[in-house]
Parts: C-alpha cells; sequence; structure tokens
C-alpha cells in the first residue's frame, strides 16, 4: 500500500521571463495526502494566456512534470489573477515521499496588445456611389477615438429634362470627421460627418450652351469594421441646377464602400 511520509518541501520560483513576468510567492501546503501549492504571475493581464507546468524533484530524482494534478496548470491559465493554485494527488504519483523541491514555470503563449482595438488604424475601401448611375473610386480613412475619412469618386452620370441634360458629379470628393461610438474586439463603429464637392454640368441641347458649376453640401455616415474588414456608408446632400441658374431640385447621393483595415 502506498504510503505518505512526512517530507522536506521546497519551493523554487522559476518563470521564462517573457514580458518581465514571472512566477512569484510560492507557497506549499500539505492536507492529507494532497498537496497545494499556491503562486501567482507578476505584472500579468486578463489578456494574456500562460502554459503553467508544475515539475518536481522527488527524493532527490530528477525533475518530471506532475502528471495527477488540477487547479492553475495546463496550456489556457488566464493572467490578471492575484493568485493560483494547483492541487497535487501525491499517492497516485509516489509510494514514497521524503522530500520534494518544486519547479512552478509559467510561459506566455498569447498577448493581445491592449491598445490594438483602440489605437488609431488605417481603412482603405473602393468606393462606388450610387444615384441617377454609378461613379467610383475610394475612401481613406485614419480613425482612433476621432480621426478623419477622405472620398474621391469620379465618373458620368446624368438624367434628361425636356432640353436639358444634365450630368451630375463628373468628379466629386469629400472631407469628413468621424468619432468612434463602439468599440468590440471583433466590432469598431465611427459616425462620420462632413463636407463634400460634386462637379455639376448642364447642357442646353437648344442652345449646346454648356453650364458647369461645383456645389458644396454635407456628408453624414459611418464607418467601421468587422475583424479586418473595413466597411463605409455615406448620404450627401446637394441641390441641382438648372439653366444654370437657378436652384430648382435637392439631390440625395449615397455612396457604399468595403475594404480592409491595417
Amino acid at each position: 500500500m502506498k504510503k505518505l511520509f512526512s517530507f522536506v518541501i521546497i519551493a523554487i520560483m522559476f518563470s521564462s521571463y517573457l514580458n518581465s513576468q514571472s512566477v512569484d510567492s510560492i507557497m506549499v501546503e500539505q492536507s492529507g495526502d494532497f498537496i497545494k501549492i499556491r503562486y501567482k504571475i507578476l505584472n500579468s493581464a486578463p489578456d494574456q494566456i500562460y502554459k503553467v507546468k508544475v515539475l518536481c524533484s522527488i527524493n532527490g530524482g530528477m525533475n518530471n512534470e506532475i502528471r495527477s494534478i488540477t487547479g492553475d496548470v495546463g496550456d489556457h491559465v488566464v493572467g490578471g489573477k492575484p493568485e493560483y493554485w494547483v492541487i497535487w494527488d501525491v499517492l497516485k504519483d509516489v509510494e514514497v515521499l521524503r522530500s520534494v523541491e518544486f519547479i512552478v514555470r509559467a510561459d506566455l503563449v498569447k498577448e493581445k496588445d491592449d491598445n490594438f482595438y483602440t489605437k488609431p488604424h488605417l481603412y482603405f475601401m473602393p468606393v462606388v456611389e450610387l444615384g441617377d448611375g454609378l461613379l467610383f473610386g475610394g475612401r481613406v480613412c485614419f480613425m482612433g477615438n476621432w480621426g478623419g475619412s477622405v472620398r474621391f469618386v469620379a465618373g458620368t452620370r446624368g438624367t434628361e429634362q425636356s432640353n436639358f441634360k444634365e450630368s451630375y458629379n463628373t468628379n466629386g470628393f469629400s472631407f469628413d470627421l468621424t468619432h468612434r461610438i463602439i468599440s468590440k474586439e471583433k466590432f469598431q463603429l465611427h459616425l462620420m460627418a462632413g463636407t463634400a464637392r460634386s462637379k455639376f454640368e448642364t447642357v442646353n441641347r437648344s442652345t449646346t450652351q454648356y453650364y458647369i458649376d461645383s456645389r458644396w453640401g454635407p456628408e453624414i455616415g459611418a464607418c467601421g469594421s468587422i475583424g479586418e474588414i473595413a466597411l463605409s456608408f455615406g448620404i450627401t446632400f446637394f441641390t441641382s441646377i438648372a439653366n444654370g441658374k437657378e436652384i430648382t431640385t435637392s439631390t440625395v447621393f449615397g455612396n457604399v464602400g468595403i475594404g480592409m483595415k491595417f
């Protein structure tokens, strides 16, 4: 029959010293046939994952990993706790225990950058502007808590009204200020507001006279990311020109983009 004799315990601190973190304050307690080992991982954080091993030298022998152990040990020990503990069922592994030296090893295997989701990131998205036709371009954003966005599109589209052929937005751009309202690990959302400019061109069929005007208007929308995929949506409000002089109707254009966050 296996029997646990009285023994001398020596606790040894050991760590891989990754990112200035180490195992400290190892305490060993005996309770019947079980040994409880308590330890701390200094400077650890909740978003860190450690691989923890508990090794021991039994009766002066070689260091071996303990098998019959439960608690904060293994490949997925989460950092940030004030204290950790493991329980060793001694008699499952040894018959006679006179002395033992413990080694606790905590290797950092995963660490998320605390600022990765909150620090500014660069977003690039090809953009399509929708209205009477399609314009194509791109949007570039540099956004943290606050940020900015620039959009440029080009192309030709238009409608016909009696003697006039109206061609909208042969080119256009916008400047926007952004502010983050949602910040999750896999999802970021920024509101976007600014000003846009579009080139309006009107042709009088009867006189073949051209009227060209550049008009400014507001843009509102949102930009964000799901994982590394960047998305944007914006609406611009312009006025259309009749006879090259009078403002007669308002025009609303929408734009959508999809790209990458860097």
